[in-house]
């Protein structure tokens, strides 16, 4: 089963004269006794590269936003 991620960034960073788009998950971890006192689990993943900074923070802004809408959110109570 998969595990719904509880946050989302994507950063867009220089790599070798171009510009990569990384998008970080944080993640519930799962409870073991001897974990560590750390309750999140983060994740990296290298999305693609660019030609251009602009290119690569349109990429990083859509992919971010659509991580955000897909995933869980906490009722507001409302």
């Amino acid at each position: 089963m998969t595990r719904p991620a509880v946050g989302v960034k994507a950063q867009v960073e220089p790599e070798n004269g171009r510009w990569v788009v990384y998008i970080d998950l944080s993640f519930w971890r799962e409870a073991e006794a001897d974990e560590e006192l750390i309750p999140l689990e983060n994740v990296r993943k290298r999305i693609r590269d660019y030609s251009t900074k602009r290119e690569a923070e349109i990429a990083a802004h859509w992919i971010e936003r659509t991580a955000d809408r897909t995933r869980p959110h906490e009722s507001l109570g409302f």
